[in-house]
């Protein structure tokens, strides 16, 4: 538990450089936590119940009771909602007067992929890899539906940047907080466990995180209006 709240207390630090750096007026920013910590709760509850429950992907070193899952829902996750949600990142309006068919036939045979993979292998890594991709297709139909188009959906029409941004956030984020791990151990990645942990880490770091910051990054845009920056010294 102890390591659990080092690395809480690290996120808050990371979170509190970002407050600075974005400078959001103080009822915007209010706002936003608030928000952006009950989403990651709910995020990091959801989590747990996919990737260390039903899908094992995911271990941790200390003894799991109602106080160390709560902090890390509440705290771990919700530090990482409120991350996301100030950072500079867009979430566009749909294309007006464009059809959705080629957003919907993309995310359908995915999602039809993702079922069919569930359903052929018990191999943990294809089935968390199959699990991750459909909470993405989830956020990506919810901005869809509410006028919003995710960075998925538009790399389906040739617009790679906003994917690339959140690849980018995804990177920066999964490299610091397995930092920590590594110098205050509380999870560790049993999928590919026939290799070494530090390569589990470094794949989980490049491609792994998305399926956290992708969906959380989708879900505090939906909810969150864009806190307006301070004017002035």
């Amino acid at each position: 538990m102890s390591n659990l709240l080092v690395i809480v207390f690290a996120k808050t630090v990371l979170l509190a450089g970002v407050v600075v750096w974005q400078r959001p007026r103080p009822g915007d920013l209010a706002r936003a936590l608030a928000i952006a910590y009950a989403v990651g709760s709910a995020f990091g509850l959801v989590f747990f119940v996919l990737f260390y429950m039903a899908v094992p992907a995911i271990g941790y070193h200390a003894r799991l009771g109602a106080a160390f899952i709560t902090v890390n829902a509440t705290l771990s996750y919700g530090a990482t909602a409120a991350t996301l949600a100030l950072l500079p990142l867009d979430l566009a309006p749909r294309r007006r007067g464009s059809g959705l068919g080629r957003e919907l036939a993309y995310h359908l045979a995915l999602t039809a992929i993702c079922a069919v993979a569930l359903a052929a292998t018990a191999n943990g890594f294809a089935r968390a890899v199959a699990i991750g991709a459909l909470v993405m297709t989830g956020a990506e139909v919810a901005a869809l539906a509410l006028g919003r188009a995710g960075p998925v959906s538009r790399m389906v029409h040739g617009e790679l940047a906003p994917l690339g941004a959140v690849l980018a956030a995804s990177a920066g984020l999964g490299a610091f907080y397995e930092s920590l791990n590594l110098a205050f151990p509380v999870w560790e990645w049993v999928t590919l466990d026939m290799l070494p942990a530090a390569v589990r880490a470094a794949i989980m770091t490049a491609i792994g995180y998305i399926v956290l910051v992708h969906p959380l990054f989708v879900a505090t845009r939906l909810l969150i209006p864009p806190p307006r920056r301070r004017t002035g010294g």
